[in-house]
């Protein structure tokens, strides 16, 4: 199965209680919006915070296909960049302590193909 989440992969004894607990969030959401008109929110972050959970257990990352690429095309790195980030906490001409939101830009590396091209990757 490719994306989404194939319950074959667990055991009975996750999936059924897993089961379980979305139904009783979803009964939960419909008593509650039933009875007084009102949908309750406990219920729905708690059923965002099963499936996420489940998604984040089932989550694969793919290969790097930056690192086949630059092995296949003979790249060499030619440059680094710095980063630099616009931001901090200062005064205010006022007094009061004010929060500066700039951007920021990651550092780079450049690499040079046997493509003839030059490729600039941001640093993780």
């Amino acid at each position: 199965m490719d994306g989404g989440i194939n319950p074959a992969q667990y055991s009975p004894w996750v999936v059924i209680p897993f089961v379980l607990a979305l139904a009783v969030c979803a009964g939960w959401i419909t008593w509650g919006a039933l009875r007084n008109g009102v949908l309750p929110i406990t219920p729905a972050v708690l059923a965002i915070a099963l499936m996420a959970s489940a998604m984040w257990d089932n989550y694969t990352p793919k290969p790097d296909e930056w690192e086949a690429f630059k092995a296949a095309h003979n790249c060499k790195v030619v440059g680094k960049s710095e980063g630099h980030s616009n931001g901090g906490v200062g005064i205010t001409t006022r007094g009061s302590v004010a929060f500066i939101a700039g951007d920021r830009s990651p550092d780079q590396t450049g690499y040079l193909c046997d493509d003839g091209v030059t490729y600039w990757r941001n640093e993780r």
